[in-house]
């Protein structure tokens, strides 16, 4: 089921603007995500409860907003990822009190990465389950289960070479 819907999003979607390597710390081996942008998922979209949003549609695809794909590029840039480096969230949480600094772009990557984990173990289950709790978001309560296990398990290795679409670059100048 989730091939069929990863096939229905990349029709739709259109090429994605960037590959990535991602995993969780249980699998041996990296998966490529496509990570797909629309302008609907900006941080100035005017949706409700899609501007500013990533979200995992399946276990192959991940939707992002423009503006959320330059700032991973730029970061990257900067300091990149790798499969043998891999970016992993601090203390296994997004949403720490004690954080040195913002949580930045490719820790959100690294925590959809686990959802992505999540949903090629739950299947088709992923999106009733996803859909419940993800709104709850981290913390200290049962509830929480499935925001904190995704922070707890997600990696991203990096973006692919030669897989960042032409108009991301040109967005970046």
């Amino acid at each position: 089921m989730h091939r069929l819907f990863s096939t229905w999003l990349r029709y739709l979607a259109g090429k994605p603007c960037f590959r990535i390597y991602g995993k969780a710390k249980p699998e041996g081996a990296w998966r490529i995500i496509d990570v797909v942008a629309t302008h609907r998922r900006n941080y100035s979209s005017r949706l409700p409860f899609w501007g500013g949003t990533c979200i995992t549609w399946t276990n192959s695809v991940i939707a992002v907003g423009w503006d959320f794909a330059e700032n991973v590029l730029a970061e990257q840039s900067r300091d990149p990822a790798s499969r043998e480096h891999p970016v992993e969230i601090p203390d296994g949480r997004l949403r720490f009190d004690r954080r040195s600094g913002p949580v930045t772009a490719s820790e959100v990557l690294a925590h959809e990465c686990g959802h992505t984990y999540q949903a090629c173990r739950m299947g088709v289950f992923y999106w009733l389950v996803g859909g419940a709790f993800t709104l709850f978001g981290e913390g200290p309560h049962w509830y929480n289960r499935f925001e904190n296990q995704a922070s707890e398990i997600g990696q991203f290795g990096g973006i692919v070479n030669a897989s960042v679409c032409q108009e991301l670059m040109a967005r970046l100048g």
